[in-house]
């Protein structure tokens, strides 16, 4: 199925967030720490989302100005991409909407500490 934009209008959210026409209060509320960045890193979900509905991503991280990473190595060396990888999350840089984002899937349990 092709995605238009009468059946996922996120796209175009996410261009009017970037270029001022919407406020990242009016996708995610106030009171938000870093709220571009929460409101992009959303929109790029619901995008990711509904294009692939059983990738089991949970969490689209985005740079703190809510777009994508500028390459590669700047996802790999950002600190939340090391703090996700500490945490047992099992990150990957993907592209979503011509963005480079981190997508975040379910930790997985960790059987092998000892006791």
């Amino acid at each position: 199925m092709t995605l238009t934009c009468e059946t996922n209008p996120y796209p175009a959210l996410f261009t009017k967030l970037h270029t001022g026409l919407i406020k990242p209060s009016s996708v995610i509320g106030k009171g938000v720490k870093n709220p571009k960045a929460i409101a992009g890193g959303w929109i790029l979900l619901q995008i990711h989302q509904a294009q692939t509905p059983n990738s089991g991503v949970i969490k689209i991280v985005t740079a703190y100005n809510g777009k994508g990473f500028a390459n590669t190595k700047m996802v790999y060396r950002s600190k939340i991409w090391k703090r996700l990888v500490e945490d047992g999350f099992k990150p990957k840089a993907i592209t979503i909407n011509n963005q480079l984002v981190i997508a975040c899937h379910n930790p997985q349990p960790n059987f092998d500490t000892e006791a």
